[in-house]
């Protein structure tokens, strides 16, 4: 049942039925089990943020925060195999007539779980301020420094310092100023 499919080393094409029941049948068995206890942890999480407690309400926010993006990892696992699913789906009912599309955004979804598993695990608010320091320690070695703020809400002011050659100092000596617009 095994050998060279596609270029690859994997359930030939002659034996669908294997290839649902080793693959395609345990990982949605996985993602029904994850969404499964996603709703469970839902409906705790909604008995606890909505009665009187004596827990701290900001524990429970943060607690919440974790779960909804704890949430996300079932929902990149459908949005990255559903086309590979269905497109072995349609290899099956319909193995002389592929669809090229389906191969493509097959190949494109299923590479792309490493990316939004780490677009998902950068939402943490720590990895955030981390990337965040990092950037700005990156920026003051290349001369951007950061400035004050214009206000509560508002834009940061950039200062540029130029690294200039030693001949190449303007005679006023001034720094330009950025200000980055909102989007």
């Amino acid at each position: 049942a095994y050998g060279l499919e596609n270029g690859r080393c994997w359930i030939m094409s002659t034996y669908p039925s294997i290839r649902f029941l080793q693959f395609y049948v345990p990982l949605w068995l996985v993602i029904s089990y994850n969404f499964a206890h996603i709703v469970l942890l839902m409906r705790h999480l909604y008995a606890l943020t909505h009665r009187p407690s004596t827990a701290d309400s900001s524990q429970v926010r943060g607690e919440v925060q974790f779960f909804w993006r704890l949430a996300l990892y079932p929902v990149v696992l459908v949005v990255c195999w559903t086309p590979g699913t269905i497109n072995r789906i349609h290899n099956s009912v319909r193995p002389d007539n592929p669809v090229y599309g389906l191969y493509m955004a097959q190949a494109i979804m299923g590479s792309s779980q490493g990316l939004f598993n780490s677009l998902v695990y950068g939402l943490s608010p720590g990895v955030r301020a981390h990337l965040s320091n990092a950037f700005k320690k990156l920026l003051g070695k290349v001369g951007v420094r950061s400035a004050s703020a214009v206000g509560p809400d508002g834009p940061d002011e950039l200062e540029l310092s130029k690294l200039q050659a030693e001949n190449g100092e303007n005679e006023a000596g001034d720094a330009q100023l950025i200000t980055p617009q909102k989007v």
